[in-house]
């Protein structure tokens, strides 16, 4: 077995970003601690161009933060066509780190069991549910069981 050493750099780079973090965390706490934090998150989606919407934008929001409990929200909008549904949820998207943010044109039916990376703790926007109709099966096992273990052969 080979071992490949860890320059000083790359830990400094490590140490780093761990003191960043902890930072971001600190000042995440914080901010979530203000009374007024919902008003103002609510706010900055209207600054980001959203017009009325004021409740689905609490919901989605809320529903944001709420990734990481045990059994995190899903959110399903309905509307006409052209309504802004997509905008409303990309806007309040960007008050989240692109990191916990997982956007999808559509899924095949197997995508979730074949797909690279974890899905938690994240937010999975589907622009469209025709596109993740088949997925669906796997999406209500994945939010009511919280993980997917899938065998097949090759």
């Amino acid at each position: 077995m080979k071992k490949k050493a860890i320059g000083t750099s790359r830990r400094k780079s490590l140490r780093e970003l761990r003191i960043q973090q902890s930072i971001s965390k600190k000042k995440a706490v914080k901010l979530f601690r203000n009374k007024r934090f919902l008003y103002r998150a609510c706010r900055e989606v209207g600054r980001l161009g959203v017009v009325g919407e004021k409740r689905n934008r609490l919901v989605l929001i809320l529903a944001g933060i709420a990734r990481t409990l045990r059994k995190p929200p899903s959110v399903l909008i309905k509307g006409e066509t052209s309504c802004g549904k997509t905008t409303l949820v990309k806007m309040v998207l960007k008050l989240f780190p692109r990191r916990y943010v997982m956007e999808r044109v559509g899924l095949s039916k197997k995508a979730l069991a074949h797909g690279k990376g974890s899905f938690a703790n994240k937010i999975l926007f589907i622009h469209e549910y025709r596109c993740g109709k088949d997925a669906q099966l796997l999406l209500r096992l994945l939010q009511s069981e919280g993980s997917l273990v899938y065998e097949y052969t090759a």
